[in-house]
């Protein structure tokens, strides 16, 4: 028997309880009430367990269960939380990140703000060359409609050298057209 378990048992004696007593008051099976008083933690399904089943049985029978839990800390098993806890509080636990890292996280932001702007900016620009490209296309071909038939519009009579200098033109004129395409080409 552990001194635990002789206070544990005492107490329950001087309230005239016996085990059935106080299984009735604890909801806890009897054997595992003669556990607690004989110290055998074995028997009970876990650490947990053990430390819930003498906080009740010191409550019902008038006795102060942290008052217990900390004159009788050694006899008592540790529950796994207890154990984690102590752990984590001996570690040295880094809850800032390192600065170098800490700048670069702080200024991505900002970095991917510059480089959609970039993008927004060179897509517009983008379309509007297109756009530009496709009207100096239109008004190539309608200025060379309009030449043509401002040409028509005028009727120079078959005898005067106008007539001649404009046909000279016209034939200069598209010898060039004909010079420029197979240039492009």
């Amino acid at each position: 028997m552990t001194e635990l378990g002789i206070r544990l048992k005492e107490a329950r004696e001087e309230k005239a309880m016996s085990l059935d007593d106080l299984q009735a008051a604890t909801k806890i099976q009897k054997r595992y009430l003669t556990a607690l008083e004989e110290g055998n933690y074995d028997i009970i399904p876990g650490k947990f367990y053990v430390r819930a089943f003498i906080k009740q049985y010191a409550e019902a029978v008038g006795l102060d269960a942290d008052q217990l839990f900390e004159e009788y800390k050694k006899d008592i098993p540790n529950t796994y939380h207890d154990d984690v806890s102590e752990k984590i509080s001996g570690m040295n636990m880094q809850k800032e990140m390192p600065k170098p890292a800490s700048k670069a996280l702080e200024l991505l932001p900002t970095i991917l703000v510059i480089l959609g702007v970039i993008v927004v900016i060179a897509i517009v620009y983008a379309i509007i060359q297109f756009a530009n490209h496709k009207n100096d296309d239109n008004s190539n071909a309608a200025s060379e409609k309009s030449i043509t038939k401002s040409e028509s519009k005028y009727e120079i009579p078959k005898d005067s050298t106008l007539k001649e200098n404009q046909t000279n033109s016209s034939a200069k004129e598209t010898d060039n057209k004909k010079r420029n395409e197979r240039q492009r080409r």
